[in-house]
């Protein structure tokens, strides 16, 4: 019997996809095209997967190599998966040969296999959009260009057009496929968050901070006065990333997020996190790891060591995601160690009051992207791009993370019903589908798998910081901005010296180890590439 497919029934998907159009970022007058219509001919709420939904190909299977974040874990030694992906597969005619990374590992890999011309036929696990490395591999000819008639996959087309990714056209051509995120930008809002172990502060009398002296107090206190009552060592704050430290983790600093942009008087475009400031955000953090607020080993930390530590009893605070489905992530591993709700243990803290607004992280409606390989031919594109093109809709992406209806899921009352599930919550993220939108960030404030109590947490605190924090202005027209002069910064890395700024423990002062820093910057080619940045924003009337 064939698999039955979702059709129009959910309109909560469709009004998602309307959304993400309707509340893009502004561009450059580039208007995005009206998304494609809903198919409302069939008034069945199912309909046979040959009716349309998605077109059987036909010829042999084509065998598509791809590379995606932990992928490899969710096919067998035969080439099969879960079931929404074997029937992907059947339907469009591609056979998938994975090549696995991992979210440490990805990056580096992936520009060994481009160096070495070896790269797959998808690239993903790819985050390179507006960097020199973008426009190197256009120019270098490893990447190819979409077609210029996209109207065979309406959906691709609908989302290529969306300014944020337009502004990164190069001669007219579009050359990556998004991975999509939120269907509102402003849903950003709670993807930097600071988790702290309220128990531990309520145990040791500490009021709720506000100063940077209170965070700085509160978190020495977390690693010195035995929060857990059993002698154990804890430590205060640890961030997830390093990039956590400087990408509106502490918001009421400013907007540090590591992009091109105006400076605030409007004369120069800069790299925030790069301008002096951030010394205030830079001192605050290097007082915290001198009290010893701060755990020591977070310079090392990969992915989820902040997030197991935390479970563990071990860290106090951590700079992580605040969004429902990462919440969850982590209340599923409490869960799972403790046997009791993660909410009854924590809050989510905006960081010190410094008597400013703070200023809230927000980006474009997607987040990393797909490459395909220059050396791929027409028709295995045109079967990638019907992959993308049903996944990127809304019956699509309703099977991609519920699965098949009646089997996986009903619908009561016009609402999901999850029967059992294909996947575990977390895996969703690294499958084959992942590759096309992150889809448990784009339905997470609705999905029924999470419970109702972490959505309504999150949901009051975003709303409060889309009304009462500031939007960053954001022109990805200037990100997009390629000149020479941006790639000889290619050694800075502005993660790494942003922590040797912070454990600097030693008695020169915060300016003057600003200046060496800003100095080296300067030399490995930022001073150039400012003024060069500036004259062309000036020139293209940015």
């Amino acid at each position: 019997m064939k698999k039955k497919v979702l059709k129009v029934t959910v309109a909560l998907l469709m009004s998602l996809t309307l959304l993400l159009v309707a509340c893009a970022p502004a561009g450059d007058g580039n208007q995005a095209a009206d998304p494609p219509a809903a198919d409302t001919a069939d008034t069945d709420d199912t309909a046979d997967t040959d009716d349309g939904a998605a077109p059987e190909r036909g010829g042999d299977v084509m065998e598509v190599s791809v590379v995606h974040w932990q992928m490899g874990g969710h096919f067998d030694s035969a080439g099969n998966s879960d079931p929404v992906t074997n029937w992907a597969m059947d339907q469009f005619g591609i056979q998938f040969e994975v090549i696995n990374v991992t979210l440490d590992d990805a990056h580096e890999r992936i520009q060994t296999w481009a160096a070495a011309g070896s790269l797959p036929d998808i690239i993903g696990a790819t985050a390179i959009v507006g960097n020199p490395q973008y426009f190197q591999w256009i120019e270098d000819g490893v990447v190819r260009a979409l077609p210029d008639d996209l109207s065979p996959w309406p959906y691709v087309e609908h989302f290529i057009n969306l300014p944020e990714v337009q502004a990164f056209s190069v001669d007219g051509r579009n050359y990556f496929l998004p991975r999509l995120v939120y269907p509102d930008p402003d849903w950003w809002a709670m993807d930097r968050a600071i988790y702290n172990r309220r128990d531990w502060r309520e145990a040791l009398g500490i009021p709720v901070p506000v100063t940077e002296q209170d965070y700085i107090d509160m978190w020495v206190a977390f690693a010195t006065l035995d929060p857990n009552g059993d002698g154990s060592i804890t430590q205060g704050f640890a961030p997830r990333g390093l990039w956590t430290l400087f990408s509106q983790g502490f918001p009421s600093f400013g907007f540090f997020e590591h992009g091109w942009q105006w400076s605030a008087d409007g004369s120069t475009v800069v790299l925030p996190s790069m301008e002096p400031d951030a010394i205030p955000l830079l001192s605050f953090l290097r007082r915290a790891y001198a009290a010893g607020g701060i755990d020591p080993d977070f310079v090392t930390f990969g992915a989820f060591d902040a997030r197991d530590r935390l479970i563990a009893g071990q860290l106090g605070s951590m700079a992580w995601q605040g969004s429902p489905q990462h919440v969850y992530m982590v209340a599923q591993e409490w869960y799972a160690v403790h046997g009791t709700d993660l909410l009854d243990y924590i809050e989510i803290l905006p960081g010190p009051d410094v008597g400013v607004t703070p200023v809230r992280f927000m980006t474009s409606s997607f987040w990393s992207e797909s490459y395909i390989n220059s050396s791929v031919e027409d028709e295995k594109l045109h079967r990638i791009l019907d992959f993308y093109n049903f996944f990127y809709s809304p019956e699509g992406i309703t099977m991609r993370r519920f699965g098949f209806e009646g089997e996986h899921f009903e619908i009561v009352n016009g609402e999901i019903n999850v029967l059992q599930s294909f996947h575990d919550f977390d895996e969703a993220h690294y499958g084959v589908f992942s590759l096309v939108l992150w889809v448990n960030d784009l339905i997470q404030y609705e999905n029924p798998e999470i419970p109702l109590a972490i959505r309504e947490f999150v949901t009051e605190h975003r709303d409060y910081r889309i009304a009462n924090w500031d939007a960053p202005n954001v022109n990805y027209s200037i990100r997009a901005i390629d000149i020479p002069e941006r790639a000889e910064m290619a050694g800075i890395i502005i993660g790494d010296d942003w922590a040797r700024f912070v454990v600097d423990t030693s008695d020169t002062p915060d300016q003057q180890l600003w200046q060496e820093m800003y100095d080296n910057w300067i030399a490995h080619g930022y001073g150039v590439a400012k003024e060069a940045m500036t004259a062309e924003a000036i020139r293209r009337g940015y």
